[in-house]
């Protein structure tokens, strides 16, 4: 019997073959890599970023082309812009 909800099995079986199938268990049971990714998103308007009194070009960056790129930071947005 299995059940993926909680990641576990029922096996019935005698001690000789519970040793070849506890085996097999143990090298198929890893646990995987995994990497954490967290992102917000914000749209925010440069005539916004103006009206309080900051320069998107420091905020955001300007690019060869001269177009705004993105706010850089960890784990937080300037608290202005979410108003």
């Amino acid at each position: 019997f299995a059940d993926k909800a909680t990641n576990s099995i029922i096996v019935s079986s005698t001690k000789n073959a519970w040793t070849h199938i506890n085996a097999v268990i143990r090298d198929l049971d890893i646990r995987r890599k995994q990497v954490f990714v967290e992102a917000v998103i914000l749209e925010v308007q440069v005539d916004r970023l103006r009206q309080i009194g900051t320069d998107p070009t420091q905020v955001l960056g300007a690019g060869k082309s001269g177009f705004l790129q993105g706010i850089g930071g960890f784990n937080r947005a300037p608290e202005e812009l979410a108003s």
